[in-house]
């Protein structure tokens, strides 16, 4: 994508990934991360966040990991992006790999979500703050005492990670999803993804 039809990810496009998607948009603070965002898709989810767009052409976004070598598993590597322009743009073959596992479509094991409201994910600015100041702090050890020990929930990208981790079938990822529900280590919202 040129310059022009990218943006830079803002609090508001972090809320409503979030509320659309379900999962965080993670490791910022990572260079083989995206750090911006398509400009058509935050011009959807702000429609989509007023009711005049129903969803995206997606329910799961592109899941971005760290690259194991730049030969095979490297997106920008292997992506042919060269001489972009509006004609060529929808002949471009953009690659599946481990480290950027493509999006996937709504369907019935991906449904459409319906938005509620914003201001419940406002916890979001204040996890940054305070993760952007344990990485500012090189002696930061992290106190176990000091952390509730309450359980901390399995969001969908963890999900997916760990299914994939484990290579489960889509009846054994069934099952877990099932019961981390049962014991409230999953958010109710998340779906069984295979990929």
């Amino acid at each position: 994508m040129t310059s022009k039809q990218t943006t830079a990810i803002t609090g508001f496009v972090k809320k409503v990934y979030l509320e659309y998607f379900g999962m965080r948009l993670g490791d910022q603070h990572k260079t083989w991360a995206p750090h911006t965002v398509c400009r058509s898709c935050v011009e959807n989810l702000r429609q989509w966040t007023k009711g005049i767009r129903k969803s995206l052409s997606f329910g799961i976004p592109m899941i971005w990991r760290e690259p194991q070598n730049h030969i095979s598993d490297c997106y920008s590597c292997n992506a042919n992006i060269h001489g972009i322009n509006a004609k060529t743009m929808p002949l471009i073959k953009y690659p599946n790999l481990h480290s950027a596992i493509r999006p996937v479509p709504h369907s019935i094991d991906v449904p459409v979500p319906k938005f509620t409201n914003l201001d419940v994910i406002s916890e979001i600015d204040d996890c940054e703050t305070r993760d952007s100041l344990i990485r500012e702090d090189e002696d930061f050890i992290p106190c176990v005492l000091s952390r509730s020990n309450s359980p901390q929930l399995f969001n969908q990208s963890e999900l997916n990670d760990l299914i994939r981790d484990l290579d489960l079938p889509k009846e054994s990822a069934e099952l877990l999803c099932s019961r981390l529900k049962e014991k409230k280590l999953a958010s109710p919202r998340n779906k069984i993804l295979l990929i």
